[in-house]
């Protein structure tokens, strides 16, 4: 029988082949035939992904030919779906490089100027904005950097590439009118007041003369990130509350990751708040507590929300404070009550640098979390230890489970803000159980500690919490230092107990073996001293598969009683739905 080749197969084979190949087999491809090109094209620029890292120069001449390319056939800007500037660390400009061993900047395609003027002046920007935007991408001060004096910290360098990537970024977002995902890490993110300004110019209304239509297009955006740079450069007055705001009025966005300044009085860009009817995960940078309630009641499907709180003296100083409004936080969440399922929040506090303080202020907590209660769908929280009991140091009983609502599975507590937190958490929580306070929440499954810093110093509280009989034992991640508390009767409620059983039994060199595990379950195992609780990465298997499992849920009780190596007897463990650790 004569073999088929690739030609021979139906288009939509061809497809499902080319759908699983790499970019550069995709771009080899596409040159064999011209069916092949055209079936194949736009597959090849459906995802474009430009990577600065660990590189002295961004990726300039690539990101040139790029735009050469999309300027010369303009049909291909229809094809791409998703952009990624990708990149957390480059060459550290405050460490150059030896005098003559500055690489020298590249040698750059020529871009028509024309046509990149042309596109420019139709986003309706002022003639001064559109001339540094030109300037910017041409990458127009390049040799200016040459004669830098040696101890200069190549600010001017710094200066000239993080304008480009703006300019570029900017450029490309207004280029490609069926972009469904727009992504920048921190290495492009450094100076983005060009970027930030597309966003509002693509919500302007439009009218019956086609000369006048809204440019750039970006109504088809769902996926938009753009990294926050606050705590990693000096970014003390990068005001963008009308840009930022903007992104909520995008009709398709799904999922948003943005940083919002603190202006003194928050208005909406639009004469209408916005109805981001499709949105349904979202993250914040920046934004102070007293800003959040009214973004989130735009909100009305969310599902998903992680708030990054930050506090740094000389950022926003009319409205930024030391002073967290835990209750003004809480009634925030409220507005999405309904929908929500999973709430992160994470804190960071910043030293004043432009004032010259070094060292990170002191915060202080005002009212409490208590109305995280009223969240009736929420399943997973996040949440510093501090925030949730309004105190940075330890506490009296009852403070953490009258915050917690009903639907709760999961509850992952950090450690900012908190003082001796080695001791202070595994006792506060210890007095959390006996006291019955955590009653209230009758859905909850785990509660997951910091990772800790040292295990011996505070053994005997691990093995207390573990006597106190409300949870089946303590989960411990050597990998992390992480803690994971299960609770009695959370496993899977579609497996037996039976399944949930692990057997170990002593091998004859004194290793610890697995006996008996259930099919298809993850297995976590250490192999816990008492004096050395890493030592199970020594331990022997009994089955090369069983290798894959790296972890072990250790009875800290018994290890405690026996003050030996304890790995013997039954186990509790994890369906891999419900894996903790993995």
């Amino acid at each position: 029988m004569e073999q088929l080749s690739l030609l021979d197969c139906p288009q939509e084979v061809q497809l499902q082949i080319a759908e699983f190949l790499a970019q550069n087999d995709l771009a080899n491809l596409c040159m064999t035939s011209w069916h092949l090109h055209n079936l194949v094209q736009p597959l090849l620029y459906s995802t474009i992904q430009i990577s600065w890292v660990q590189q002295y120069h961004p990726p300039i001449v690539q990101v040139f030919c790029f735009i050469r390319t999309l300027l010369e056939k303009p049909e291909l800007c229809n094809h791409v779906r998703s952009l990624d500037f990708d990149g957390d660390s480059y060459v550290d400009y405050l460490d150059p490089p030896e005098p003559g061993e500055t690489p020298g900047p590249p040698d750059l395609p020529v871009l028509p100027l024309d046509r990149i003027v042309k596109i420019i002046k139709r986003t309706g920007v002022s003639q001064t904005s559109a001339d540094s935007w030109i300037s910017k991408i041409l990458y127009s001060e390049r040799y200016s950097y040459l004669n830098v004096p040696e101890d200069n910290d190549l600010s001017i360098v710094n200066k000239v590439h993080k304008e480009w990537a703006d300019g570029t970024m900017a450029f490309l977002l207004s280029l490609l009118p069926g972009l469904s995902r727009f992504s920048a890490s921190i290495n492009w993110c450094e100076e983005t007041s060009t970027l930030r300004a597309v966003f509002p110019r693509s919500l302007r209304p439009t009218t019956g003369d086609p000369s006048h239509c809204s440019f750039p297009n970006l109504q088809s955006l769902e996926d938009v990130s753009v990294a926050s740079t606050l705590g990693v450069y000096l970014n003390i007055d990068p005001e963008n509350t009308e840009e930022a705001l903007s992104m909520f009025y995008l009709p398709n966005i799904r999922t948003l990751s943005v940083s919002i300044d603190n202006p003194v009085r928050f208005t909406w860009p639009g004469p209408l708040p916005p109805n981001p009817a499709f949105l349904t995960s979202l993250e914040i940078h920046r934004l102070r507590e007293c800003h959040l309630a009214p973004i989130l009641s735009a909100t009305k499907g969310l599902k998903w929300l992680r708030y990054n709180w930050f506090y740094r003296p000389d950022v926003d100083e009319d409205v930024s404070t030391d002073i967290v409004m835990l209750g003004t936080m809480a009634k925030a969440f409220l507005e999405v009550s309904e929908t929500l399922e999973e709430l992160q929040i994470t804190a960071q506090v910043e030293p004043a640098l432009s004032q010259g303080e070094y060292e990170p202020p002191e915060v202080t907590f005002q009212e409490s979390l208590i109305q995280l209660s009223r969240m009736s769908r929420l399943k997973a929280l996040q949440v510093p230890w501090s925030f949730l009991i309004g105190s940075g140091t330890l506490f009296t009983a009852k403070q953490i489970g009258p915050a917690l609502p009903v639907t709760l599975h999961h509850l992952t507590l950090s450690c900012e803000f908190m003082e001796g937190r080695d001791e202070a958490l595994v006792l506060a929580l210890e007095r959390e159980f006996e006291s019955g306070a955590l009653s209230n929440a009758t859905s909850l499954k785990g509660i997951y500690l910091p990772p800790r810093s040292s295990y011996p110093s505070y053994r005997h509280q691990y093995a207390k919490l573990q006597s106190t009989g409300r949870h089946d034992y303590v989960a411990v991640d050597p990998g992390t230092g992480a803690i994971g508390v299960w609770l009695n009767g959370c496993g899977d409620p579609d497996t037996s107990k039976k399944k949930h059983r692990v057997v170990f039994t002593e091998a004859p060199d004194g290793h610890w073996v697995i006996k008996q595990r259930p099919v298809g379950a993850d297995v976590f195992f250490e192999y816990c001293g008492f004096d050395n609780v890493y030592k199970g990465k020594q331990a022997l298997l009994s089955k090369p598969d069983d290798a894959k499992f790296p972890f072990a849920f250790t009875s800290m009780k018994k290890l405690y009683d026996h003050s030996c190596f304890y790995l013997g007897g039954t186990y509790r463990v994890v369906s891999p739905r419900k894996s903790v650790l993995a």
